[in-house]
């Protein structure tokens, strides 16, 4: 009956350890998404920006107010996830290449 109790523990724990990982792995992807959007509202308040001063009405009082708060948000996001991963116990972002590349989500599938 030990045996039983120590494989058992054993397991659990090993589950438990794999909750974590793929919880990590969920974090450090959405982090990635939050990448692409702050590239993503870069370029829109960039092209806005371009087009302003070929049309010469660049100023501070444009209409680039929107798209620069759109900028900050991103940031601010992002950072917001970077502090969710760390206190998450994650580290850097390595894995999260990897998973994107093979079409996962990070997120852990159930199995029997």
């Amino acid at each position: 009956m030990d045996l039983f109790d120590k494989v058992k523990e054993k397991t659990t724990s090993a589950l438990e350890q794999g909750k974590g990982l793929a919880h990590t792995q969920q974090l450090k992807l959405h982090l990635r998404k939050l990448d692409s959007e702050i590239e993503d509202a870069q370029a829109a308040f960039g092209a806005a920006a371009f087009a302003e001063w070929e049309a010469g009405t660049l100023s501070m009082s444009s209409d680039l107010g929107a798209l620069a708060a759109r900028v900050r948000d991103a940031k601010a996001a992002h950072e917001a996830k970077k502090d969710e991963i760390t206190a998450a116990g994650g580290d850097d972002e390595d894995d999260v290449v990897a998973s994107a590349a093979n079409g996962s989500d990070g997120a852990a599938t159930g199995g029997s």
